[in-house]
């Protein structure tokens, strides 16, 4: 939000940090190995299906699966039948493996009935993400989610199953979101069934197998995959005759017990005895090459063909072995002669021993199947190309904040719906989501555009008020971050009247208020800010899993009781705000936000060393948080600088300032910022006498500001600064004008927040008048 003024360090009410925490998201995914390593330490072990399951599921596979999951501690949230997710899918089967779990769900977006895998970890189902406090749970969700990001930009291959959607599905029960990875769904399953069923491949389908499979892998590489560490039947699809499409693409994924190459294993091992650090997956496309060559041998035995694959994921010396030697003596000679030279080639225990890369390896399979059955024909695959699969498609890139990838597809979505009809909500969807790309990408009059247009296009829908209400919010967010803030007031409005008609909509209320409250802060309207800051939190004070809203709001409350000088208020909220954070992991950003903004409310009642105290110790926080260097500035301009000026230490007021300067001038789009810390400089130079250099920096200063839309409460307390370095250098006349500039710049703005400013103009024209001063300055 904009400054109050020019002493503010984190003025205003709080928001959710928008800086990339890389450090703390590796962290993230390191807990998302362990989860999987923890998983692969489990023993397989044969499933009978238990009476309860038969009746939530229908087909023999998913009582299995619910069965096995069930044995795992895992309370399915949903079953057979139930709706699932925000388009509100049904849930039709279910799935499940050591380390992750699948549901089947269809849906019937534009009367057009699609089936999706809906993929997540067992973990998330588990008390070691559902007992986390919920801002941890975003973070890891999240970190899951991005880890499909190589395989959502691989797009539609013939060999590859496709990403269609990323989504956090509310647990029924608990109020927790559970991320999910949505995927093409293929009838025929996966590969190990089909073994299973028919017992091998011939020659021929398996040299094909190879060859789609090194297709879909070289594909995968050229989008960022260094290796996909996961090759195995299951995550094999059989889609038609001779035709494969590989699965589950992932840059966190750890493996399969069987399927691993000698030096994923070994690696395993290895951070399993805290010898290397989780994450670090020390293989490439070589470790591939391995899997794709037993499942081609497995494919053509019809059983699994190296015991000591298996037996290297539970004992250590075996995996020191396997390292070593690798899979031991196999017998080959039922094999032909390119394969059997295939294989123990890929089979290598040093991996540079393998092919140099993957096509080359599929260069050996297509002169192998050109000697033997004739020239390979790449089969016609048809591949997905609804306007439903482009949307989700956008909505993927969309969670993942990759604004600028969702917008060709988002248009692409929009095109194919012209051409069906009663697609009319569809399309307003569309609209609405070029919308937040837009905004994003700071193309608001666009944004704008799209918003108006799916507005007009759902007010001609029946029953669709919701969606009314959503798109309302957001083009009121676009006004407020525009500066329009009496068209983001009366958006936001029409929001919150709709919600209030609507059950079940508490925590779409709280978020109306809160923004409503933003608004009300940002243009001075003290008193009604605090009414609604109010409401919003008695809402979320009695609706469970709301404990970072809670502490959000109440920090918002302690800004407003700070700018209207109610400082007992202000930090009793602040510290309440601070406690909920400090229980909460991964909020360290936000806690040294409250801690700013508690250090300004010091600051402002005389309480210097309480002040200092608090800005130095946001400070530290900031420094061990990438990417907070405009919330270090603010903290050592704003505040430190403020409080060595008003306490006297001008010399240390100056370094601080000058610091604030440097980091912020590195900062692209940190214009009002930068003038904000130039006055003041200007104000401490006058402090310090140097009047002529004060007169400049704050005229430079009052310059940029009336450029400036929002700024008009930094522009009359700068102008007022201005009048009385005119005042100091006798040069009276300028003096009294700048006074009588700033009364009229702050006729439009409330009395709250402006009396001091308002009686420093007045006091100035009382004492120019008292004195009978000349108007013209004397030399």
């Amino acid at each position: 939000m904009p400054e109050k003024s020019t002493s503010d360090c984190q003025n205003g009410p709080t928001t959710r940090s928008d800086h990339d925490r890389d450090g703390q998201k590796n962290d993230f995914r390191a807990t998302l190995t362990l989860w999987r390593t923890a998983s692969l330490q489990e023993q397989e072990r044969p499933i009978s299906v238990k009476p309860e399951a038969m009746g939530r599921w229908p087909d023999e596979q998913s009582q299995a699966a619910a069965t096995d999951l069930a044995s795992r501690g895992i309370d399915l949230p949903w079953n057979h039948g139930k709706t699932f997710g925000e388009s509100e899918f049904k849930v039709i089967g279910l799935r499940s493996g050591g380390i992750g779990m699948v549901y089947f769900v269809e849906s019937s977006m534009n009367e057009e009935k699609r089936i999706y895998a809906a993929k997540t970890l067992n973990s998330f189902l588990k008390p070691d993400y559902l007992d986390l406090a919920p801002r941890l749970q975003e973070e890891i969700a999240q970190a899951f989610l991005e880890e499909t990001l190589p395989w959502l930009e691989m797009g539609r291959h013939p060999h590859i199953i496709s990403v269609h959607m990323l989504e956090n599905i509310l647990h029924p029960i608990l109020n927790r979101n559970i991320p999910f990875v949505y995927s093409e769904y293929v009838p025929g399953g996966n590969l190990r069934q089909y073994l299973k069923e028919k017992g091998t491949l011939n020659y021929k389908e398996v040299l094909t197998l190879g060859i789609q499979l090194c297709d879909s892998l070289l594909h995968a590489y050229k989008h960022g995959l260094e290796s996909h560490r996961d090759i195995k039947p299951d995550n094999i699809m059989v889609v038609g005759e001779s035709i494969f499409k590989l699965t589950d693409f992932s840059t966190n994924v750890i493996g399969t017990s069987g399927y691993m190459a000698p030096e994923q294993v070994f690696g395993l091992w290895e951070m399993w005895d805290g010898e290397i650090e989780p994450g670090n997956n020390l293989v490439d496309h070589r470790a591939d090459q391995f899997a794709v060559g037993l499942v081609m041998l497995e494919s053509y035995l019809g059983s699994h063909p190296c015991p000591i694959c298996r037996e290297a994921s539970l004992e250590r010396d075996i995996a020191e072995s396997f390292a070593r030697d690798g899979v031991g003596k196999i017998e080959y000679n039922s094999l032909p002669e390119v394969f059997r030279k295939v294989i123990a080639k890929v089979f290598s225990p040093e991996p540079e021993k393998r092919y140099r890369d993957m096509s080359a390896m599929k260069k050996v399979l297509l002169a192998a199947h050109e000697e033997e059955f004739g020239t390979y024909e790449k089969p016609v695959v048809g591949v997905v190309d609804s306007a439903e699969w482009w949307f989700h498609r956008a909505k993927a890139f969309m969670t993942l904040g990759r604004w600028v990838m969702a917008e060709a597809p988002l248009k692409e979505a929009l095109q194919r719906s012209q051409e069906i009809p009663g697609t009319d909500l569809f399309k307003a969807q569309c609209m609405m989501n070029l919308g937040m790309v837009h905004r994003e990408t700071c193309r608001f009059h666009d944004a704008e555009k799209k918003y108006q247009e799916a507005l007009k296009l759902l007010r001609r829908l029946p029953r669709e008020e919701r969606e009314i209400a959503r798109c309302s919010l957001k083009l009121g967010g676009l006004y407020r971050r525009t500066g329009r803030f009496p068209e983001a007031e009366k958006a936001i409005q029409d929001a919150l009247k709709i919600y209030q008609q609507i059950q079940g909509n508490v925590l779409e209320m709280a978020s109306c208020l809160k923004y409503l409250g933003n608004i009300f802060f940002t243009t001075s309207r003290y008193p009604e800010a605090e009414k609604v800051y109010k409401e919003a939190l008695e809402i979320y004070r009695g609706t469970p899993g709301s404990e970072y809203e809670l502490a959000g709001c109440l920090a918002n409350l302690g800004s407003v009781w700070d700018v209207t000088r109610r400082f007992s208020k202000a930090e009793k909220a602040h510290k309440e705000a601070l406690k909920i954070y400090r229980r909460i992991p991964g909020t360290e950003y936000m806690q040294a936000v409250v801690t700013g903004n508690m250090a300004h409310g010091y600051l402002s009642a005389g309480r210097f060393s309480e002040a200092e105290m608090g800005y130095r110790e946001a400070l530290n926080i900031y420094r061990r948080i990438p990417g907070t260097e405009l919330d270090q500035a603010k903290c050592l301009g704003g505040g430190l600088g403020h409080v060595y000026r008003d306490s006297g230490r001008l010399e240390e007021a100056e370094q601080a300032l000058e610091q604030a300067l440097k980091i912020l001038i590195r900062i692209p789009g940190t214009e009002h910022r930068q003038a904000q810390c130039k006055a003041n400089m200007g104000i401490l130079y006058f402090q310090q006498g140097r009047l002529e250099k004060a007169e400049r920096t704050l005229s430079e200063v009052k310059e940029i500001l009336q450029g400036i839309a929002g700024m008009e409460h930094s522009l009359v307390q700068c102008t007022l600064e201005l009048a009385r370095c005119c005042l100091a250098q006798k040069d009276y006349a300028s003096a009294r004008s700048l006074a009588e500039e700033t009364l009229k710049l702050c006729e439009p703005l409330p009395p709250e927040g402006t009396d001091e400013i308002r009686a420093g103009c007045q006091k100035i024209l009382e004492d120019l008048e008292d004195s009978s001063h000349p108007p013209t300055k004397e030399k």
